[in-house]
């Protein structure tokens, strides 16, 4: 034990740095009305801002720099544009669409790091038709749309549960160690931070874990917290207005073992008013 103490001692750690390739996004200055104003406030506006609050919020362990190179992210090469500027840990290919669909956006991870799995790229598609870019009252709700999207691009994903790392073995975490189930919900995320917050938020001490969404489509399922326990967290699986970035979902990321919260934890956590001191009931 005493051993594995002194190696975590000199873990190597990064300031999380993050790049983008929004070339493909460029069409939107054109292809609409005020375009060249909804290009503007989204590329240079909001993203910058989820970018930075990511950034704020997180390290990266173990990789210091990528190198991707022209390789293709989810079908999409990666621009050489963007390679040249490649001086991060963490790469993110941003497309859009224009749909008659249910969603706002989506997101995934398309590069990973070969022996962790610790995600390194990730694609973001934008629905324009149902993202509001041309009314500044709207900007908040797109916000924390892709900071939801991009936590996808971070591992937060029915995929990755598998894949959680554990820092000390180097290697990922039997499945027993990351969640168990119940028979309300069939994954409730049992690793040491999220149960530290769940049981906190809710005042249960007895809840064996915090659950993750047990409907939805295949890519949603697994991939969010559970609507009915988390409200307006912004890991539910719906995007609206005043969606709260809390504990739940920074510890989720720090738990999965690829990146660590920088000091004091609960900096950039906000306050969940949903079941906040409830009990055990709504668990």
């Amino acid at each position: 034990m005493l051993l594995k103490q002194c190696l975590a001692q000199f873990e190597q750690i990064y300031p999380l740095k993050i790049s983008v390739d929004v070339a493909r996004l460029f069409p939107i200055k054109s292809k609409y009305k005020d375009g060249e104003i909804l290009y503007d406030r989204l590329v240079l506006g909001i993203i910058p801002a989820v970018l930075k609050h990511l950034e704020d919020t997180f390290e990266s362990y173990d990789v210091e720099q990528i190198q991707l190179n022209e390789t293709p992210c989810e079908n999409l090469n990666i621009t050489n544009y963007a390679n040249k500027l490649l001086k991060s840990n963490f790469h993110i290919v941003f497309n859009y669409e224009d749909v008659d669909a249910g969603y706002t956006a989506y997101a995934g991870v398309c590069k990973a790091d070969a022996v962790t799995q610790r995600p390194v790229a990730a694609f973001v598609y934008i629905n324009i038709r149902n993202n509001v870019l041309d009314d500044r009252a709207f900007t908040e709700q797109v916000f924390t749309t892709l900071l939801h999207e991009i936590h996808h691009g971070l591992g937060f994903l029915s995929s990755y549960i598998p894949l959680f790392w554990d820092r000390d073995a180097k290697q990922h975490k039997a499945l027993n160690q990351v969640y168990t189930s119940s028979p309300s919900y069939k994954v409730r995320i049992k690793t040491p931070g999220v149960l530290k917050w769940i049981r906190d938020h809710y005042n249960c001490q007895s809840t064996s874990g915090a659950p993750l969404e047990n409907m939805g489509k295949q890519g949603s399922q697994n991939s969010h917290f559970e609507a009915t326990v988390f409200g307006n967290e912004v890991m539910n699986p719906s995007a609206f207005y005043n969606l709260q970035y809390t504990g739940a979902t920074i510890a989720y990321m720090e738990d999965m073992g690829y990146f660590r919260v920088l000091e004091p934890k609960d900096k950039m956590a906000e306050i969940l008013h949903w079941g906040y001191k409830k009990g055990c009931g709504p668990l």
